[in-house]
């Protein structure tokens, strides 16, 4: 039989190779679970308020109500933490045509 040091470095090696990618990787996801658990619990813990100091967020909107409100649009928008609840439209809020 023939001895080769790289071969016996190769077995030695690619085995921890593999497993410090893959405590790296479990890692990441584990920390991601976490923080979205953490934000989660910090929203149903926030109060749903209103801003008057004119304080300005910015909040994720779901697809179908990204493109309803309008510029000058006025009403009440809802939100508890970072989560959006909703907006609804003043009655008095004027119709722009274009």
């Amino acid at each position: 039989m023939l001895d080769d040091p790289t071969g016996d470095f190769m077995f030695q090696f690619v085995p921890i190779l593999i497993g410090i990618i893959a405590i790296n990787v479990i890692s990441t996801i584990v920390i991601g679970i976490m923080k979205g658990a953490a934000q989660w619990n910090h929203n149903n813990n926030s109060p749903v308020f209103q801003l008057e100091d004119g304080e300005r967020i910015e909040l994720r909107v779901k697809g179908q109500e990204y493109g309803m409100p309008a510029e000058g649009d006025t009403g009440e928008l809802s939100f508890q933490g970072t989560r959006y609840l909703g907006f609804n439209r003043s009655a008095n809020a004027e119709i722009n045509e274009y």
